[in-house]
């Protein structure tokens, strides 16, 4: 895009929509959730060129670009409903949605990074930012490469992979550099995600983005997650294992393979693992229950372990967790018929595996893993709620807490509790109601949740007062900042929680590793 996109304007009326064209730049007009405002949607982007033939399974290249491809474009996935592939191998795009008027404005920017998790949730989320918009902000959306496409490695300098995570620097700088166009500040850009996306956020903000970004919003995810980074060896085996149908080894095979094939290869690895659980080390369980491809230590994008090195950057983080996170458990209970037995055989080897636990343990210390699974099994009867209750301590609360402790800058915690949502995943991955605009008409409860939660992340993006209340007076969305450096504060919200947390924090869990 050039920088003199704005001179040529034209405005074109139609039936079905409002279309805005500068230069070969096409919007559509939307009517913002409260019917009272307007905002241009310009969706299909590109930031780069299409990562395919000899652009595949390297780093971004740049793209000069001036038009769009006005429709979203999704990257390569496959849809757990019916196991097929969908989205496209092109697909590093992005999309803008502005307030109208945008034309000379600089409102603050808000950029959202996706992430999934787990792996009956496709890649294909429909973001749809109708309430954001009556706040007078400009929102942005990235496709960037998933699966082994991102994130496929084999230890190499020609092979490093972390591909997704350069898609979505690029994508940053893209914005950085041409969001004036749109209404947009370049001064004033939060960095906001949920799941694996809140630990891209905080990579980047930490890592490359450090000087030009200072404000991030992290949901349900933490650089210090066992799920945020991949063991190097671990990538490149299952690396190594989607490649053996295609007797592939080496880059170039790699890139003549057929990227549909490589995806579909890497969920049936994934799947059959989850299925055959009774028959698999508990360890390769954990990695398959999340993703077999997740970003490495590189040096470059990532640079260090946070549990060595979490870095001293000054930035302002929101950062936010759900009431009950290990409630997904349930769904991989339910979902892959697991018995007591496999319950039992997984919850009794998590203590014992570094990477079940968020921070891993000394090998030589069997003190720390015996207290924890002694406080575990005592803490309930269920097998199921027990395994419910380490997976979401282990993988979300604890690494928050470290976030929190390693954090410098200003920062405020909060929690979310959505007792009305059937869905286990009211806050993490997808059904954010601030985004999804999924509420039913008749939902008043359901509305009133998402109103809290479009004005918290609103008054953060726009530097005003936060809002936040104790749970003593709101028990949906509430104030948890002090309990995530002091777990006792924990006790008002859920005795439970208190209880296990302060146990971890005593057996000195969050100090940093040493080797």
């Amino acid at each position: 895009m050039h920088e003199t996109l704005l001179l040529r304007l034209k405005i074109i009326w139609a039936v079905w929509s409002y279309l805005e064209v500068f230069g070969d730049m096409v919007g559509h007009r939307r009517t913002t959730a409260s019917g009272q405002n307007y905002y241009m949607a310009f969706e299909g982007i590109r930031y780069a060129k299409p990562p395919v033939g000899e652009n595949s399974f390297r780093d971004p290249v740049s793209f000069d670009y001036s038009g769009n491809l006005n429709r979203k474009v999704y990257c390569m996935d496959v849809d757990p409903k019916d196991g097929k592939v969908f989205g496209e191998e092109d697909c590093l795009c992005l999309n803008v949605y502005t307030p109208e008027p945008y034309v000379n404005k600089r409102m603050p920017v808000l950029i959202w990074i996706d992430g999934n998790l787990y792996p009956w949730v496709g890649g294909k989320i429909n973001y749809e930012p109708k309430r954001l918009m009556d706040e007078r902000m400009v929102f942005v959306t990235i496709s960037y490469r998933i699966g082994p496409l991102g994130f496929a490695s084999l230890e190499n300098v020609n092979f490093r992979g972390n591909f997704g995570l350069k898609d979505q620097e690029m994508a940053i700088d893209w914005v950085i550099k041409y969001i004036p166009n749109f209404g947009g500040d370049p001064r004033k850009i939060t960095l906001g995600g949920e799941g694996l996306g809140a630990a891209f956020v905080l990579h980047h903000i930490n890592g490359v983005m450090k000087a030009r970004i200072k404000r991030g919003i992290a949901l349900s995810g933490s650089r210090f997650a066992p799920w945020a980074f991949g063991p190097k060896s671990w990538v490149t085996g299952r690396t190594i294992k989607i490649g053996d149908p295609f007797y592939c080894d080496y880059l170039n095979c790699f890139r003549r393979t057929k990227a549909d094939g490589l995806v579909l290869e890497s969920y049936k690895m994934r799947k059959e693992q989850l299925i055959d659980a009774k028959q698999r080390n508990a360890g390769i369980l954990q990695r398959n229950m999340f993703l077999p491809f997740l970003p490495v230590v590189d040096g470059i994008v990532v640079k260090f372990n946070p549990w060595k090195d979490p870095g001293k950057v000054n930035f302002s983080l929101l950062l936010g967790l759900k009431k009950d996170e290990g409630v997904f458990m349930d769904e991989y209970v339910n979902r892959y018929n697991w018995t007591d037995a496999i319950v039992k055989s997984i919850f009794n080897s998590r203590v014992d595996y570094e990477g079940m636990t968020g921070k891993p343990f000394d090998r030589k210390d069997s003190t720390n893993r015996e207290q924890l699974a002694d406080l575990y099994k005592e803490e309930d009867s269920l097998k199921s709620k027990n395994l419910r209750n380490l997976a979401g301590d282990g993988w979300f609360v604890f690494p928050a807490m470290a976030e929190a402790k390693y954090h410098v800058g200003s920062l405020t915690g909060f929690m979310f509790d959505d007792k009305n949502s059937s869905d286990v995943f009211s806050f993490t991955q997808y059904n954010l109601p601030f985004l999804t605009y999924n509420c039913t008409k008749l939902d008043e409860e359901c509305e009133q949740t998402a109103s809290k939660m479009i004005r918290l992340i609103s008054n953060f993006v726009l530097q005003r007062d936060l809002e936040l209340k104790p749970y003593s007076e709101d028990k949906e969305v509430f104030d948890i900042t002090q309990a995530l450096l002091v777990p006792s504060g924990f006790q008002i919200i859920d005795t439970g929680i208190s209880k296990r947390m302060k146990k971890w924090k005593s057996l000195h869990m969050l100090k940093l590793r040493t080797h």
